[in-house]
């Protein structure tokens, strides 16, 4: 993703699954940190049209990063709801850890604008 050298395959894909196979794979680390993981959604199942691989790495990432950075025994919580106004979800990781410091800041803001970029690429060459 941060080379911009993904090739993005944009399909119809439930968020629910997406989350629950991130929870899953993150069980372990969390159980050997004895921090739990809450899944927080008070909506039924959204289905979402992304590139299910970028989306699962990017979401995975930010879960891993709260369980690795959070002190033993907290907890970490992911949730996501759909802003229907805006054709958008959000999808929010939480956790009880220190934190980002201002650089870890800068550059996750700088993968995510890579990501967005190869969309728009992308879109570009489909048009």
């Amino acid at each position: 993703i941060e080379e911009g050298k993904v090739k993005i395959k944009i399909e119809s894909t439930s968020l629910e699954l997406i989350i629950n196979q991130i929870v899953h794979s993150n069980n372990e680390l969390a159980s050997k940190k004895e921090i739990k993981i809450f899944l927080q959604v008070d909506e039924s199942n959204i289905y979402v049209k992304v590139d299910k691989n970028i989306t699962l790495q990017i979401i995975d990432n930010l879960v891993s990063n709260a369980i690795k950075f959070s002190p033993p025994g907290e907890n970490v919580y992911i949730s996501y709801r759909d802003n229907i106004d805006n054709n958008s979800v959000f999808v929010y990781v939480k956790d009880e850890g220190p934190g980002f410091t201002e650089e870890d800041k800068k550059k996750y803001l700088e993968n995510l604008h890579g990501y967005q970029q190869s969309l728009l690429q992308e879109k570009t060459l489909q048009d």
